[in-house]
């Protein structure tokens, strides 16, 4: 991979969906036919589910294709999806038809191979493709690898294939990162069907809405749709959250893991692109379910409030941090002004001041242009915590500032293609602070830049004790020997927690589940547990339990994982079971190196 060069598209792969080019069909005794994999009805029906045949080239696929080709050393690379008579072409390099008869096709025969790559070193010298058109005829094919595309619940799409015109092998490392590439797509397929279906609701939401405004006579009726819409989305979001969330983890996780890594490996500044757009693209699916799950139990009534101690200045300074890497890849000044009685302990909310701040911080900086700058400030005066997000963005018109606050909307109609975003942000912080008993208050001028202040009620805590502030930037050195264990049965997720701990330095055991994490626990006396929610044969509540129950077996500090957990129902585990803290997938590093900095032992 190193220093590898990698091409666009041609325009002929780009061609609309109307314009297929198809290789010949040929008669059957010529080959082998590939036997039809057991699921077939629902491997088509899995299939029809994501609505990708025939739809035209996207870049996600595009990179994937590429890198697959550049890695293996290959002139073909394709993603190829079979349905009941044909293989056809989502992307592909190398490749001038968009697809072929499923008779002919290789990748047929890796539809039943859900574990492992289908290699063929010589297709002369294999009986079941020598007298394949595609090997005697163009494109001559004599090489060939397919890593199959395996659904979450175990359907075989298609394949991940590259291709040769000259016998050959792949290396090791090469076959892994065409598995890895695969599960790539499908994590991006995922991710395409689910943005579908969210953008889907939201238009059927916002089509409920404007219907309950023109129609006075039916407001009874239209109210008790909207509850039921509601409480569909609330279901809808709940129940996706974890299937979404636990690829994500590891979309993300990885990329970051890369490209922390990408001056090192010498990476070509294409993949590194790649990367950053892999990344990016998983933090903004991420940030679109945060903002519906916590709209969703607003909307419901049922976020709680949860009290704890805080030191401020400690707080503020990590929220700061967790946002340093975006305002300098967005080329804006981020800065932080701490104010009077910041070094207060106050008793108040966390998480959802936490919310508050970071969606504040976060829509500054995605509308404020570069050479700008962004600011932080907060003050703890009187019983009072006063905090203000001070921009050089565009702006909000007079005419539209009252409208930010509202669900799904924007500023301006075009700002959602510009910056992205669901409208969302605002509303959450409107409602957060309403329900700490505060308010939240917008000067801003066209142009010019924007003002937002919060104003929150916060008592000071019993203890007038002053914590030091803890940088989340800071890469903590941790006593050596220091052991975690990693309760988590996504074997993807196991990787990416063995490999961010490892390079912590710490001394990692990996449990597939509550039942195994519990036995580590009594024999290795560990210094935490990261446990993640659901699990097989024990899930992390029943887990947490058992372990807090034996008195006898060592009590180490367990931060939840959880791919669905809400801030509430977190700070309820909290003080049920005993949870030291918790963590949300897509995990962020930042954050997971902080709490790991609070509980372990350091040099």
């Amino acid at each position: 991979m190193l220093g590898l060069a990698i091409p666009e598209h041609g325009s002929r792969q780009r061609r609309p969906p109307h314009a297929r080019k198809r290789l010949p069909a040929v008669a059957p005794f010529l080959m082998t036919p590939a036997p039809l994999p057991p699921d077939e009805p629902a491997r088509l029906a899995a299939l029809k589910r994501y609505s990708v045949l025939d739809t035209a080239a996207e870049k996600s696929f595009d990179d994937i294709v590429n890198l697959a080709a550049h890695i293996c050393g290959t002139p073909i690379s394709l993603m190829t999806l079979v349905d009941n008579k044909r293989q056809w072409f989502k992307a592909r390099t190398g490749m001038e038809a968009s697809e072929t008869p499923r008779d002919s096709a290789f990748c047929a025969h890796a539809l039943a191979r859900r574990d492992a790559p289908l290699i063929v070193h010589n297709a002369v010298a294999d009986p079941r493709f020598a007298g394949n058109p595609l090997v005697t005829g163009n494109p001559h094919i004599r090489f060939y690898a397919g890593a199959p595309l395996v659904t979450p619940d175990g359907h075989t799409l298609g394949t991940l294939c590259v291709i040769d015109t000259q016998p050959r092998s792949l290396s090791e490392p090469q076959i892994n990162a065409l598995r890895a590439l695969a599960r790539e797509a499908i994590a991006q397929l995922e991710m395409r069907r689910y943005a579908q279906e969210l953008e889907t609701r939201i238009a059927e939401l916002k089509a409920t809405q404007e219907e309950l405004s023109r129609s006075q006579q039916a407001a009874e009726a239209a109210r008790q749709a909207a509850e039921a819409a509601t409480a569909a989305k609330s279901q809808f979001v709940a129940n996706m959250s974890h299937e979404i969330r636990t690829p994500l983890n590891a979309v993300i996780g990885y990329a970051q893991l890369l490209l922390s890594d990408a001056q090192t490996a010498r990476l070509a500044p294409e993949i590194v692109d790649y990367l950053h757009n892999i990344e990016r693209g998983g933090k903004t699916v991420s940030d679109i379910i945060n903002n519906l799950l916590q709209l969703s139990k607003l909307e419901a009534g049922k976020i709680e409030r949860f009290e704890e101690d805080v030191p401020l200045r400690a707080f503020f300074q990590e929220l700061y941090e967790l946002h340093l890497g975006d305002g300098s890849k967005r080329g804006v000044l981020w800065r932080f002004e701490p104010g009077a009685g910041l070094d207060s302990v106050v008793r108040m909310d966390r998480t959802k001041v936490a919310q508050i701040v970071l969606n504040l911080s976060g829509n500054a900086l995605k509308f404020t242009p570069n050479g700008k700058s962004v600011v932080l400030a907060a003050s703890y005066v009187n019983g009072e915590l006063a905090i203000e997000v001070r921009d050089q963005g565009i702006g909000i018109a007079p005419e539209r500032q009252a409208a930010v606050f509202q669900p799904f909307e924007q500023a301006e109609m075009n700002t959602d293609r510009t910056y992205g975003g669901t409208g969302l942000g605002l509303t959450i912080v409107r409602s957060l602070a309403e329900l700490l008993g505060g308010a939240v208050s917008l000067e801003s001028t066209l142009g010019v830049g924007s003002i937002f202040r919060v104003r929150l009620p916060v008592a000071q805590a019993a203890t007038l004790q002053h914590a030091a502030p803890v940088s989340a930037a800071a890469a903590p050195t941790f006593r050596s020997g220091t052991k975690v264990v990693v309760a988590e049965d996504d074997p993807v997720s196991q990787k990416l927690m063995n490999v961010i701990l490892q390079k912590l330095g710490l001394e990692v055991h990996i449990a597939g589940n509550g039942l195994r994490a519990v036995e580590l626990v009594k024999e290795l006396s560990p210094d935490l547990v990261l446990m993640d929610m659901h699990m097989p044969e024990m899930d992390g509540p029943e887990a947490i339990r058992t372990i807090r129950a034996d008195t006898s077996a060592p009590q180490p500090p367990v931060v939840i994982l959880s791919a669905n957990v809400f801030a509430d129902k977190a700070a309820d585990a909290l003080t049920r079971l005993g949870v030291t803290d918790f963590l949300t997938k897509p995990v962020n590093r930042v954050q997971l190196t902080s709490v790991l900095a609070r509980l372990l032992p350091q040099t």
